[in-house]
C-alpha cells in the first residue's frame, strides 16, 4: 500500500509492521499513555509488544525512509453477535511534525479496506470525552458518534493480568 500526497513533496508509504518496527511504535504508545496520563506498566516493553501483540498494524513512512515509522494505526479483529465480524481500532498515533498532513485518514482508509476485504460490518472505537482532537477526526471521517445520535451510553470494565484479581473464577 503505498500513495502519493497531491500537495507535498513528500511520498508516503503505508505498510504492514514488522518485527523490526516494535522499538518504534513502542516509543509511540508510550507517548500516547502521557498523552493520556496513564501508566504502561512494568510488564510492557517493546519485546512483549512483539511477543504479545494479536492486534494489526499498520505503519505509514515516507517513500525515502521506510525505516522511519511517522504514525500508527492498531486493530483487531472482534465479533459483534447483532452484527457479525467487525474491526475494533485500538490506538491511532501520528507524531506531533506529521500531524494535519492527512495520514491518520489515509491509514483510517487502509484499514477501512482491510475490513472490507475482510468481509468485516463495521469499525468501532472509543474515545476518552476530553479528547476533543480524536472525536474531531472521527466524526470529520464520517464516524457516527452513538453517545449522541442514540444516546447510547456504556460504562467501561476491564479486568487486570488475565483475570487473576477477580473476586470470581471464570
Amino acid at each position: 500500500m503505498s500513495f502519493e500526497m497531491p500537495s507535498s513533496e513528500e511520498s508516503f508509504v503505508i505498510r504492514k509492521a514488522d518485527a523490526r518496527d516494535s522499538c518504534q511504535i513502542y516509543s509511540y504508545v508510550q507517548a500516547m499513555a502521557k498523552f493520556h496520563k496513564a501508566n504502561l506498566g512494568p510488564n510492557q516493553s517493546p519485546e512483549n509488544f512483539r511477543k504479545g501483540s494479536m492486534c494489526q498494524v499498520l505503519v505509514v513512512t515516507t517513500e525515502a525512509d521506510r525505516s522511519t515509522i511517522l504514525g500508527y494505526m492498531l486493530f483487531h479483529r472482534a465479533y459483534s453477535t447483532w452484527m457479525g465480524p467487525v474491526l475494533y481500532l485500538e490506538d491511532l498515533y501520528i507524531s506531533a511534525k506529521h500531524r494535519r498532513k492527512g495520514l491518520g485518514r489515509r491509514l483510517f482508509q487502509s484499514v477501512l479496506q482491510i475490513g472490507r476485504d475482510e468481509k468485516c460490518k463495521g469499525m468501532r472505537m472509543t474515545v476518552h470525552t476530553w479528547n476533543k482532537q480524536a472525536k474531531n477526526l472521527w466524526e470529520g471521517l464520517g464516524c457516527e458518534n452513538l453517545t449522541e445520535t442514540r444516546h447510547e451510553h456504556f460504562y467501561y470494565y476491564r479486568i487486570h493480568d488475565a483475570g487473576v484479581t477477580a473476586k470470581s473464577a471464570l
